[in-house]
């Protein structure tokens, strides 16, 4: 909802909620009742993307659309799946990654299990937490579509899809304008994984903004910003920048 306050009516904007969250649940993490049985269920890449692919080709025939200019934006695991719907659908002609990496999300979590921010109670040696992180990894392979079984809060069925891609290998083929935003103090998403996307990108004569945040964390606030003004501020930049590319 910030874009939309930020742009003063200059978009139409469409928000698209996981599968599985019904309108207005209030539940005990971000909005989703943790233990929801349908959410559990629901809660995939392919699912997700499929939701807010079908809800883009709805709008199609709403008047006062611009075609000719379609943003897609995600944030945090919801920047994958944006990549994923900019990827399979043509008429987007934008893409936004925001906290998203660039990387499978096992290479986040090797990296910052390494630094200590994942797995920091497994052992103090940064080769055993990531040695922890790849065995729990291998008992999601070993049962990748359950929804009862937990890895890191989530049901495993939710990182074998997740983490069967990755926003750098969904743009490979997006032939649109790509805009990267990211912190390089977040603690959910190494900034090097951002690092790699940016380059890989650049690297196919992708065309690209990278909005690389010094001291920004995963909602792009500084951590002496008590007001979280970041986001806002973060937002801001991300609309102009949509609105003033051709």
């Amino acid at each position: 909802m910030t874009l939309f306050d930020q742009s003063k009516g200059a978009i139409r904007l469409l928000v698209v909620e996981k599968p599985g969250v019904k309108y207005l649940d209030k539940g005990s993490r971000g909005g989703v009742d943790a233990n929801a049985l349908e959410f559990k269920k629901e809660h995939t890449l392919q699912r997700w993307a499929e939701a807010v692919s079908a809800a883009l080709r709805s709008c199609k025939g709403i008047e006062g659309i611009d075609r000719k200019r379609v943003l897609v934006a995600g944030h945090s695991e919801g920047a994958l799946v944006a990549c994923t719907v900019a990827a399979a659908n043509p008429e987007v002609t934008h893409v936004a990654s925001l906290a998203g990496g660039g990387v499978s999300q096992l290479y986040d979590l090797i990296a910052l299990a390494r630094k200590g921010v994942f797995a920091a109670g497994v052992s103090p040696d940064p080769e055993k937490r990531v040695a922890y992180l790849v065995q729990e990894w291998g008992k999601v392979l070993q049962d990748p579509d359950s929804w009862e079984k937990l890895f890191l809060g989530h049901p495993y069925r939710r990182w074998s899809s997740f983490l069967s891609t990755s926003p750098i290998e969904q743009l490979s083929t997006f032939g649109g304008k790509v805009y990267i935003a990211q912190g390089t103090d977040d603690s959910a998403v190494d900034v090097s994984s951002a690092d790699a996307l940016y380059s890989q990108l650049l690297s196919r004569g992708k065309t690209v903004t990278y909005d690389r945040i010094p001291g920004a964390n995963h909602g792009f606030s500084q951590a002496e910003d008590k007001t979280m003004q970041g986001w806002p501020a973060a937002m801001k930049r991300l609309l102009d920048w949509f609105l003033q590319s051709k």
